[in-house]
């Protein structure tokens, strides 16, 4: 969840004429954010399947 709030305050900051606006520039440009990405999005999936798996009784049909 914190990424979120973090993705969305670097796209605030990445015009701001101030001293950070520099630096998210930098984190934006680079291919960080798209390997966060990749890996929040790893993460989401496997708990997705690991809730369905453990859950698999819920889902029967009765």
């Amino acid at each position: 969840m914190i990424f979120l709030y973090m993705g969305l305050i670097l796209g605030v900051f990445k015009g701001a004429p101030i001293f950070l606006g520099d630096w998210v520039s930098l984190i934006l440009s680079t291919d960080l954010m798209f390997w966060l990405l990749v890996l929040v999005t790893g993460i989401t999936v496997y708990s997705g399947v690991q809730y369905l798996s453990k859950n698999r009784h819920l889902f029967q049909l009765a």
